[in-house]
C-alpha cells in the first residue's frame, strides 16, 4: 500500500487540459482563437493507497478544456467575442485496492472533466459556446 501524509497531498494526481487560445484584433480582423479540447485520461491502480491531511486525495484526476481567447480593438481596448471554449477530455479510473483518505475535505477518488469558459462581452454580441464536459466512469470496490 502507498502512503501519502501532508495537507494538499494527492497520492495520484493526473491533469490533461487543452490550452487558451491567444487573443487577437477586432472580429473583422480575425478575432481570437478557440480553447484546445482537453486529452483522455485513463488509470489502472492495482495497489492500495492511503493519504491523510487536509483536502488531500487517494486519486484525483482533471480533464480539463482550454478557455477561449479575447477579441480586443486596440484604439479603445474594447473587447468583443472571444473564442469558444475547449472540450474536457474523457476520464476512466479503475482501481482494484482500498482507498482511504482522512481529514477535512479529503475524497479517496476526485473525478472532473469540464469544459473551458468563453471570453465575450455586451459590446459585439456573437454566438459562442462553452466547451462540454467529457465522459466520466470509475471502478472501485465498496467499502
Amino acid at each position: 500500500m502507498a502512503k501519502k501524509p501532508g495537507n494538499y497531498s494527492d497520492g495520484i494526481r493526473i491533469n490533461t487540459s487543452g490550452g487558451r487560445d491567444g487573443d487577437g484584433g477586432s472580429p473583422n480582423e480575425g478575432g481570437a482563437g478557440s480553447g484546445g479540447n482537453a486529452g483522455a485520461a485513463t488509470l489502472y491502480v492495482g495497489m492500495g493507497i492511503s493519504v491523510s491531511g487536509a483536502y488531500s486525495n487517494g486519486i484525483t484526476v482533471l480533464a480539463a478544456g482550454g478557455n477561449g481567447g479575447i477579441a480586443l480593438e486596440d484604439k479603445d481596448d474594447v473587447r468583443y467575442a472571444g473564442g469558444n471554449g475547449g472540450n474536457g477530455g474523457a476520464v476512466v479510473v479503475h482501481a482494484s485496492g482500498d482507498i482511504t483518505a482522512s481529514g477535512a475535505g479529503a475524497m479517496g477518488i476526485l473525478i472532473n472533466s469540464s469544459g473551458g469558459s468563453v471570453n465575450t462581452s455586451s459590446y459585439y454580441s456573437q454566438l459562442r459556446t462553452a466547451g462540454s464536459a467529457g465522459t466520466v466512469t470509475s471502478s472501485a470496490p465498496a467499502t
